[in-house]
C-alpha cells in the first residue's frame, strides 16, 4: 500500500518504524525505554518530540490493537526489570508475520482509515454524506473499498474488521 508519510526533515524514520527498528534490534522492549531513546535522538536534531502520554497512546496502544505487537509475558524477558510503583513494566514484540507491514509507516492510518482524511477531504466528505442522508462512515467505505481491502490484507485481518474500525471511530474533528 502506498501511501505518504510525513516525516518533516530531521523526523526520520517516522515513530512506527522507529519502535519496529527497536523492537526488531532488541526481540522486546518496554516503550518508555523506546521514547527516551526518541526524545534522545530528536532532541540532538534540535528537532519536536512526543510527551510520553502521546507516544504510549498515539503509538503502542494502537500497534497493539492492529496486531503488529503483542506483550511479552515477564517469564519471557531475560532481564525483566520490574519497574517502580506497583505495576510491573511491560515488554512489547513484533508479532509474528508482521515485521515487514506497511502499516508500520502509518499505523494510524491502519488502525482509522478516516485519520488520513485532510481537512478538506473530511468536510467534503460529511457534506456529501449530509446531502446523501447517510453516515460519512457509511460512505467513506463505500468509496475507499480498495484502500480498505490493501489495510485489511496488510493486518492480516478481513475487510469486514477494518470497516468495523472505521464505524467505530472516535474521529472527531471540528469543523467550522
Amino acid at each position: 500500500m502506498e501511501r505518504s508519510v510525513f516525516a518533516p526533515p530531521g523526523l526520520e524514520p517516522p515513530c512506527g518504524v522507529f519502535i519496529r527498528d527497536k523492537l526488531k534490534e532488541r526481540g522486546c522492549e518496554y516503550p518508555y525505554k523506546i521514547w527516551k531513546e526518541l526524545v534522545e535522538q530528536r532532541k540532538k536534531r534540535g528537532n519536536k518530540y512526543p510527551s510520553y502520554k502521546s507516544f504510549y497512546k498515539n503509538y503502542f496502544t494502537k500497534l497493539k490493537d492492529i496486531n503488529l505487537i503483542e506483550k511479552v509475558p515477564p517469564g519471557e524477558v531475560e532481564d525483566y526489570q520490574k519497574g517502580f510503583g506497583p505495576s510491573p513494566r511491560q515488554y512489547y514484540r513484533i508479532a509474528d508475520g508482521m515485521e515487514d507491514s506497511d502499516c508500520w509507516r502509518h499505523p494510524q492510518t491502519c488502525y482509522d482509515p478516516l485519520s488520513d482524511l485532510g481537512e478538506e477531504d473530511y468536510r467534503e466528505l460529511k457534506e456529501d454524506a449530509e446531502e446523501m442522508g447517510v453516515d460519512y462512515e457509511e460512505l467513506f467505505i463505500k468509496r475507499n473499498q480498495e484502500d480498505i481491502r490493501e489495510i485489511a490484507n496488510e493486518l492480516g485481518v478481513s475487510r469486514g474488521e477494518v470497516e468495523k474500525r472505521i464505524r467505530r471511530s472516535k474521529k472527531i474533528k471540528k469543523i467550522t
